[in-house]
């Protein structure tokens, strides 16, 4: 029981700590000691974007290109506390 507990705890922590980083529990599993995680995309004003670039003569299209190229896609991980108390992570990209 205390290694349940044990388990417990630590996805407990490892969960609280990626909240603090900006991520969102999507589903978590005190019974698997399983959680999944997402840290949503980095949206892109477009239509601000599209004015700027109207204003300056085009000349802010290749800055909008480089925020829109290099903008955050939405990740997701899934965390696993196994039976030997340590952690597995796998991380996906959502495109």
């Amino acid at each position: 029981m205390a290694k349940d507990e044990e388990r417990r705890r630590l996805l407990s922590r490892y969960v609280s700590d990626s909240t603090l980083e900006g991520w969102i529990i999507k589903v978590r599993n005190d019974l698997d000691y399983t959680a999944v995680l997402s840290l949503p995309e980095q949206k892109v004003n477009n239509t601000l974007h599209a004015i700027i670039t109207v204003f300056t003569c085009i000349l802010w299209a290749p800055i909008w290109a480089i925020i829109y190229g290099t903008r955050r896609k939405e990740r997701r991980l899934r965390i696993t506390i196994g039976p030997d108390h340590e952690h597995y992570v796998e991380d996906m990209t959502i495109d």
